[in-house]
């Protein structure tokens, strides 16, 4: 069976494209429990594709970011066995690990280009990263503790960014600047990854802080 992964678009847009998909097919949804969908919720979609379906089954699990890495690497076996239909949609595919992306199809919507509540905050947070971006190591370092070392909220912030990495593309044909965003794009993935599987808050970002590119 085909696996998907469905991203960019808004969080309408990629439920509509689920939608559609499901249509004439029985719809599980797996969603979050609080912050993260963990290694006991993907043992359950094992536990409902023990049994017999008639129209045929769509796994959809929405906001595939907050799987944990645990959580992850289990799906990684459902994936590779291929007993059902998998959708997994995120604002990134780039959240998820390399393992997961190899052996799914990437949909990419169209990029939401219309500003959203959290605009002004995802670009102070990219107005931050472009700092770092021409900053020596040590400045890079203290910059990373100006985000919050509570989880969720350093959750919150990667995300953001997240968002406002993708209105920046959306809207930049510089392909030098493609390249730089894209770099970045995919330290947020990484960094939302470190974040759920509840890495130290701190050293997560400090991590994305000095991985940034370089910029003069």
């Amino acid at each position: 069976m085909a696996a998907y992964i469905v991203d960019y678009g808004t969080s309408e847009s990629r439920a509509a494209y689920v939608a559609n998909a499901a249509e004439t097919k029985e719809l599980v949804r797996v969603i979050a429990e609080k912050t993260s969908i963990t290694i006991k919720q993907v043992h359950e979609i094992r536990h409902a594709l023990a049994t017999h379906s008639r129209l045929g089954r769509i796994i959809w699990i929405e906001e595939a970011n907050q799987l944990t890495i645990p959580a992850q690497n289990a799906l990684l076996k459902m994936l590779e066995e291929g007993n059902a239909e998998f959708i997994l949609t995120c604002e990134l595919a780039g959240s998820l690990l390399a393992t997961i992306r190899s052996r799914c199809s990437v949909v990419h919507l169209s990029r939401e280009k219309k500003k959203d509540t959290n605009t002004g905050e995802g670009h102070d947070a990219l107005g931050l990263v472009k700092m770092a971006m021409s900053a020596p190591l040590g400045e890079r370092i203290a910059l990373a503790g100006s985000v919050s070392t509570d989880r969720e909220e350093a959750l919150a912030w990667i995300r953001r960014l997240g968002r406002a990495l993708s209105a920046t593309l959306a809207t930049t044909n510089n392909i030098s600047s493609q390249e730089i965003l894209g770099k970045i794009e995919t330290g947020v993935g990484e960094a939302e990854q470190q974040l759920s599987a509840n890495c130290s808050v701190a050293l997560a970002m400090q991590h994305f802080f000095l991985h940034l590119p370089r910029t003069k």
